[in-house]
């Protein structure tokens, strides 16, 4: 595979391993190996023209097992074995390798390197195969080995986490998605995912399954592009959401040059809520739909090269306020 350009070539081994790539354009190739009953080689880096270079391959282990969930095997669960590297820099990377169980709750994940993994069994949050009851935790065990074939995962009931989401107004938003971020101590270990996905229905209402006990910051966006984000404890129900409202903040935006700033995005950040936008050919910008409350104004270049950051505005309701032109400066 050509590092640069993403091309790839193909050659079959003979019966003493050697292989040749031939055609090559100038450049430096990642080359690998795969082989039936072995784990893929580890990557080796080489410019075209280079002769001598070896593949180490591996005798191919599985890690199998069953997931269970109140003493019964669970069908739909996201298995996942995670394979920690180095790349040639000496960055830390990780593979992840994957199978979801069946309808026994059984799992096999093949081709792996003898060695010892994390080994994450969380079951599925979106799609049609996800089981729309299943509110259990997902976990996660720490050093299985390779070649481990009766692996058992016992998952836990979950909190819930439920509510509606609605406009200033109090109607319902009706399209939208919500996610929940776990707001875990800094020396606390990670256990499965820390983040749970949910959609709002057609009458607003949302419900977050599978959460571990703790404080969850919700960020809620709408599709007319309105955001905002709330810390609620796991556990509760009848949580009600607002997001939205009828007033708008307007202005101008100029780049570090003084010159009408054509590509840039603005950011309106508040308790109230959170909402962006882009501004127009003539470096204008509206932002609507914004609830009740102080907000701080932030312009920022598409490249991320200039930014400037206004004094708070307040915004009352209809209320229409037109701030200050604002010149970005370089970073």
């Amino acid at each position: 595979e050509d590092i640069a350009s993403d091309n790839r070539d193909h050659a079959v081994s003979d019966r003493e391993g050697r292989f040749e790539l031939i055609g090559l354009r100038d450049g430096t190739y990642g080359v690998n190996a795969d082989a039936e009953g072995l784990a893929r080689g580890e990557n080796v880096s080489a410019p075209a023209g280079s002769g001598g270079v070896v593949i180490r391959m591996h005798i191919a282990r599985p890690i199998a097992g069953i997931v269970r969930a109140q003493g019964k095997p669970s069908n739909g669960i996201n298995v996942t074995v995670h394979v920690d590297s180095k790349d040639e820099s000496g960055a830390s990377q990780t593979q992840r390798l994957a199978d979801t169980t069946d309808a026994d709750g059984r799992f096999s994940i093949e081709n792996l390197r003898d060695g010892v993994y994390r080994v994450t069994a969380e079951p599925q949050r979106w799609g049609r195969d996800r089981e729309e009851d299943a509110n259990f935790v997902s976990k996660t065990i720490e050093s299985v080995r390779a070649g481990t074939t009766d692996l058992v995962i016992e998952l836990e009931p979950g909190l819930t986490i439920s509510g509606v989401v609605v406009d200033a107004d109090g109607r319902a938003v009706t399209s939208g998605w919500i996610w929940a971020h776990r707001q875990a101590a800094a020396d606390e270990p990670k256990s499965g995912s820390d983040g749970v996905p949910g959609q709002f229905d057609d009458n607003g209402r949302f419900e977050l399954k599978g959460l571990r006990p703790g404080k969850y910051q919700l960020d809620v966006s709408t599709e007319n592009g309105t955001s905002k984000s709330v810390t609620i404890e796991a556990g509760q129900s009848d949580v009600r959401v607002v997001v939205g409202g009828s007033g708008q903040i307007q202005g101008r935006v100029y780049d570090a040059d003084g010159k009408i700033a054509t590509e840039a995005t603005v950011f309106a950040a508040g308790d109230a809520g959170n909402i962006g936008g882009q501004v127009d050919a003539e470096g204008r910008f509206k932002l609507k739909s914004l609830a009740e409350g102080t907000y701080t104004i932030t312009a920022q270049s598409h490249d991320g090269s200039q930014s400037v950051t206004a004094e708070p505005v307040v915004v009352g309701r209809n209320a229409k306020v037109t701030i200050p032109d604002l010149k970005m400066v370089k970073k």
